[in-house]
This record gives C-alpha cells, sequence and structure tokens, in this order.
C-alpha cells in the first residue's frame, strides 16, 4: 500500500536577483504598480478599440511565476489590483461563476462591454442586461466595476438604470459611452397587449436627478450615495471623458411644458446636433457610506426579468447545458433519417 508523503516546498531566496536586493518597502511597491496597471482580458475587443480602457496585457500575470519567493511575497494580494477585463458577458460568467466564492470575494475591478446577454427559452430569445447576470455571481464585491456601454443608446440607457436600481458587488460603478445619445435619445418604443407594462422602461428622465434619488432610496439619503454625470469637452481624443481636465459636470432639466411622460419622448436638441452628439459620457455613482454593497449567497432580485426566475433558479453551468440541449433537440428535430 502505497502512501502520500506532504512535500515541503523550498523557497529560493534569490540573492543574485536585483529584484530581491530592493528592500521589501521598494519591492512591494513594484509589485502594487505592476498589478494595478494591469488588465488581464478575456473574449472579445471592447468596440472602437477603447485604448483608455485597456492595460497590458494577461501576460504581465508572469511575475506570478517568475519564482516562489515572488509568489509568496505577492500572496493574494494580486486579486485586488488588477482589473479583469471581459468583452462580453458570457465570457465574464464562464471565468468567475468556476471560482471559489473566497477567491471571487477578493476581486475588486472589474470592467466589461454592457452587451446584452442573449439567452433563448423554449422557442423565445431573451435579453438580459449587465445588473442581471451580476446576480450569477454571489459574493462579489467591487470597488470600482467600470462598464462600456452598447452603442444602441436606448439599450444603453437601459443598462445603466437597472444597475443603478438594482445592480449589487460593487461600491462605485463608472458607466461609459461613445457619446452623447445615452442622453439624448427619443424613445420612440412602444408595446401593446402582454408587454404594455414596459412602454416606460426605455423613456430617459432628467439625469443625474432621477438616479441620485433611486440611490438615497437604496441607501438612504444619510448614507450620501452620489451620482455623477460627467460629458468631454470635446469629441477629439478617445477616452477623454476620463481625464478630470477634459471633462465637464453635466445636469440635465425639465424644459417648459415637460414632465416624467413627455420629457424622454423628444430628443434633447442640445445633445444631439452635430459637433455636440459625438461627445463622451461617463456617470460615476458612488453607493452610501457603510452600506453592504456585496452581492449574497441568495442576492437580491431585479424587478423585471430576473434571470433567475426565467431558468428556475439555475446556475450559469446549468444555464448554458441547458441552452446546448435546446440547440441540439433543434438539430435533431430538422435532420432528415
Amino acid at each position: 500500500m502505497s502512501s502520500i508523503i506532504p512535500m515541503t516546498r523550498t523557497v529560493h531566496q534569490q540573492q543574485n536577483s536585483r529584484l530581491m536586493q530592493l528592500p521589501q518597502e521598494l519591492r512591494d511597491q513594484i509589485y502594487d504598480y505592476t498589478f494595478s496597471s494591469t488588465s488581464p482580458s478575456f473574449g472579445r475587443d471592447f468596440p472602437g478599440q477603447l485604448v483608455h480602457a485597456s492595460g497590458p496585457s494577461r501576460s504581465a500575470l508572469a511575475l506570478l511565476r517568475s519564482c516562489h519567493r515572488v509568489r509568496d511575497e505577492v500572496d493574494g494580494d494580486w486579486l485586488g489590483q488588477v482589473t479583469f477585463q471581459f468583452g462580453d458577458p458570457k465570457d465574464m460568467l464562464d471565468k468567475l461563476t468556476d471560482l471559489p466564492a473566497g477567491i471571487r470575494s477578493q476581486i475588486r475591478h472589474l470592467r466589461i462591454y454592457g452587451a446584452s446577454l442573449k439567452l433563448t427559452i423554449e422557442d423565445d430569445e431573451c435579453y438580459f442586461r449587465t445588473a442581471q447576470a451580476l446576480k450569477l455571481l454571489p459574493n462579489l464585491q467591487l470597488d470600482v466595476l467600470t462598464v462600456i456601454g452598447d452603442n444602441l443608446s436606448n439599450c444603453a440607457y437601459d443598462t445603466l438604470n437597472m444597475l443603478v436600481r438594482f445592480g449589487g458587488g460593487w461600491k462605485e460603478l463608472h458607466f461609459f459611452s461613445f457619446d452623447s445619445k445615452l442622453l439624448g435619445y427619443a424613445d420612440k418604443m412602444r408595446y401593446f397587449g402582454a408587454h404594455d407594462d414596459m412602454n416606460n422602461r426605455y423613456m430617459r428622465l432628467p439625469q443625474p436627478a432621477d438616479w441620485q434619488e433611486t440611490m438615497n432610496e437604496r441607501d438612504g439619503e444619510a448614507s450620501k450615495p452620489s451620482v455623477t454625470v460627467y460629458r468631454s469637452k470635446d469629441s477629439s481624443t478617445l477616452g477623454s471623458v476620463f481625464q478630470p481636465d477634459k471633462r465637464e459636470v453635466m445636469v440635465q432639466a425639465f424644459g417648459p411644458d415637460q414632465d416624467a411622460q413627455t420629457y424622454g419622448r423628444a430628443e434633447d436638441s442640445d445633445l444631439m446636433r452635430p459637433g455636440e452628439v459625438e461627445k463622451e459620457i461617463l456617470v460615476v455613482v458612488k453607493r452610501g457610506k457603510g452600506v453592504d454593497y456585496a452581492e449574497k449567497d441568495v442576492p437580491t432580485y431585479v424587478g423585471v426579468d430576473d434571470i433567475r426566475w426565467s431558468f428556475d433558479m439555475r446556475t450559469w453551468k446549468e444555464i448554458k447545458a441547458y441552452q446546448e440541449e435546446l440547440f441540439d433537440d433543434s438539430d435533431d428535430e430538422g435532420s432528415v433519417e
């Protein structure tokens, strides 16, 4: 009968390494700089190649594999310093749902393209927003979630609106739009019959006042949550709205004879005219002080079309298996014996 003998790992002190000859404090600063400027990317690139939002490739993580001593000194701190970047919600769920809850809870920075998550339920194609996808990631407690808005302005607005109203797992949300259509489009969508309750889903309201009111209700006004809308001063530099000296605070308000039912039905002519519509928008939402923002083991439900209700409380792994089964069945029905 064989026995398993625990093996002890010898950590070489690397006395000849110039890095290891530095004081520990300096090595820690090097580690911090390296990982805080690293963005391991998964899936497709962001639309428009947003250069500002991209960092060094995942190869920067090779430092962790350079030697045992470096890995021991860094430990798990790198998880809270790097920005994990996902070009698609499916890529995000594939990578993060398989992580142990304790590892997932150490991630502090995440960037994702806010495209809809398209899934099939029986014969219907359903589209779920970023806030809904995040509900499949319990124990997530990010410092900053950055979402790159969809090119369809009404879908981007709905994605952001749902994150403000129902989103969890983040302390601070940065929502980027490539242009000003996010807060200037006219809502022309109309639903009838069974979908009549969705008639106001894509209708804009003056911002940030409406979102600020929502955050006050969620977190309590005394905890001082905040919503700020920034707009780039010009449209010549991609990502300029991220730079404080190249942006300004933007505030919308009802015009004469406008109310909540008429405001978003018409275009904002100031934002939508040539030379102005191309300017980027950045919405920064901060949760209230002391608020428990982490997604729970059993996350709260979103108010519309919760992905877990739609799939009978399945996990992401089970949802994927269900999708594959649907398509396999469809292929079988279409085949000829």
